[in-house]
């Protein structure tokens, strides 16, 4: 699993920026589901095509604001 800070939605694509600044595209199709991360629901995770999961650094609702 990584985590990720930061994400934003880039025309079909999911921008994430890591931990070392790094930035990383996702294609939107490629996330398979989405659930909070943790019981404060501040974060998270996005279970990716190939059975990769990752931590996104945001609330539940701010995630799924990048599909609609």
């Amino acid at each position: 699993m990584s985590d990720l800070l930061t994400g934003e939605r880039v025309g079909g694509f999911l921008l994430f920026v890591d931990q070392d600044g790094l930035r990383h595209a996702v294609r939107v199709n490629t996330v398979l589901a989405l659930s909070d991360g943790d019981t404060g629901q501040d974060t998270t995770v996005l279970v990716l095509s190939g059975g990769r999961a990752v931590v996104v650094q945001l609330p539940l609702d701010k995630a799924l604001s990048w599909f609609q």
